[in-house]
């Protein structure tokens, strides 16, 4: 028991005893005398003057009540309870961990499991003493303690309670218990644990695997009371749990296949929409109709990115029967997918002419084209996937005739890989061809050299090879050679390898 206004022990214990001593001293003591014609006089006497002693006692004990009860009044003792949730006597450090995983967001009864988490935690804080020393830990995948050993008005503790938000992640029990008790020296050294959770497995995954340090943590004795907040009444609950996009990646212009998995937790069949959204703007809608317990997957027609960036998308689900689900938090399934611009390819034909079969890019072009489509039931083939990545321009060289450098440079920043197909010429056409060439491969650019007859390897190695002074160095150390066979006549050519005629270029 304790007193919000503590009076001197003197005071206490004296001022009750005044009445008790004013009747010891107030009591009269006669002398008896016998006389045989009093006898039966005096046994009437006898029986009035007991009477009289207890009631004299009586009313000594009245005014030792009344004056305790004086004292009452002014030092107002305050009795604590100990009994079932509220137990505890003051000066003790009570430590209260409340789950705020996503989990304590489920609602039954319109009501979710923290604000019933929270309510508990007010009702206990309520029941202590104004000695104790309240610790408030929000128990998420990293725990955060609120504040440490906090001892002030009742409404403060009530809205630092109150002002607690859930997270993504889900509790983490251990990690709290770390936090308060793994310090030794700031270990409390009479502490009471309340636990507000929902009882989720997923809380106590770290106390099972580290079982014994967990054990070692809380002091020997220490009371640990966990308050189940959640509900086992009935809840229809969907969720969307995936699916990622593909990893290969998007490309501005190109379709991509998304698709969303989507699971109905509950115990009945539930009505459901799924919406598709890149950007915060709708791109498409499904309606579902899902058995208990079923989970399904849902392709979305092929999305075309319209520019290269970072979109942000994501799938939502929503409840469209009678039974609105407990558990939104689980509605969403959130997701980037980075797209890249189309790459950049610039030929320089060195040898354009009307006849497409004379042509020099004939097969490059084919080669670097997706525009076939693949047989049915055929494997993915991930160099069609590269060929529908690539964005294909073709100039003369003769385009090339009177470009300086200022100008050559921001024309070829537009490109990532540049071929030069049989061009031999290109130096003749403008000086600066190489100078800008070579300036654009050390910025990182690719360039691809298809050298054929009308290329005379030694304009290559002595004027665009070699870097300038004071490197002297070479761009690559490869070194064209002359033509090997005679090109008019196919018997003196080189084969690398057999032609296959089965191939599809």
């Amino acid at each position: 028991m304790t007193f919000v206004h503590a009076l001197p022990l003197a005071l206490v214990i004296g001022l009750p005893l005044i009445p008790l001593v004013l009747h010891l001293l107030t009591r009269q003591r006669l002398r008896t005398v016998e006389l045989s014609t009093y006898r039966f006089l005096f046994d009437s006497y006898v029986r009035q003057r007991r009477r009289t002693r207890f009631l004299e006692a009586l009313l000594a004990a009245m005014r030792m009540l009344f004056i305790l009860g004086l004292l009452a009044m002014v030092a107002r003792p305050v009795a604590k309870r100990t009994s079932g949730l509220f137990q505890g006597g003051g000066g003790r450090d009570v430590i209260l961990l409340i789950d705020c995983s996503a989990s304590m967001n489920s609602q039954a009864k319109g009501q979710s499991a923290l604000d019933r988490a929270k309510e508990s935690a007010k009702a206990v804080v309520a029941k202590l003493s104004p000695d104790d020393r309240v610790t408030l830990v929000r128990v998420t995948g990293r725990p955060e303690e609120v504040f440490s050993r906090f001892s002030t008005e009742l409404s403060d503790l009530q809205d630092r309670i109150d002002g607690l938000q859930t997270s993504p992640s889900r509790a983490n029990l251990f990690g709290a218990l770390v936090g308060v008790f793994g310090d030794e020296q700031r270990r409390p050294a009479n502490p009471l644990v309340y636990f507000f959770t929902d009882a989720q497995a997923g809380s106590f995954r770290e106390i099972e695997r580290q079982k014994p340090t967990a054990e070692r943590l809380l002091p020997a004795g220490t009371p640990f009371l966990l308050v189940d907040v959640g509900t086992k009444v009935p809840r229809a609950n969907l969720a969307v749990i995936g699916n990622p996009p593909p990893r290969r990646r998007a490309v501005a212009g190109l379709p991509v296949e998304l698709s969303a998995k989507i699971v109905n937790a509950s115990t009945e069949p539930a009505d459901a929409t799924l919406t598709f959204l890149v950007n915060d703007h709708e791109i498409e809608r499904q309606s579902l109709k899902l058995k208990p317990n079923e989970t399904v997957t849902r392709k979305m027609a092929p999305y075309v990115p319209a520019e290269a960036g970072v979109l942000r998308g994501r799938f939502e689900v929503a409840t469209t029967g009678r039974n609105a689900d407990s558990f939104p938090d689980d509605d969403r399934y959130l997701f980037t997918l980075h797209v890249e611009p189309k790459l950049k390819v610039l030929v320089i034909n060195g040898w354009p002419v009307a006849d497409p079969f004379e042509n020099e890019t004939l097969y490059l072009r084919a080669a670097l084209s997706a525009e076939r489509a693949p047989p049915k039931d055929a494997p993915p083939d991930p160099t069609r996937e590269i060929a529908r990545a690539i964005e294909l321009t073709e100039e003369p060289e003769s385009a090339w005739a009177g470009l300086d450098e200022s100008r050559l440079k921001p024309k070829l920043d537009d490109y990532a890989v540049l071929i030069l197909a049989n061009c031999g010429t290109l130096h003749a056409v403008t000086q600066y061809a190489f100078t800008a060439l070579r300036a654009y491969v050390q910025d990182g650019g690719g360039l691809i050299i298809l050298p054929g007859d009308k290329v005379d390897p030694q304009n290559y190695n002595s004027a665009f090879f070699p870097t300038p002074a004071p490197l002297k160095d070479r761009m690559v150390p490869a070194v064209l050679g002359p033509t090997d066979g005679d090109p008019e006549r196919p018997e003196t050519f080189r084969k690398l390898t057999r032609i296959d005629f089965d191939h599809p270029i």
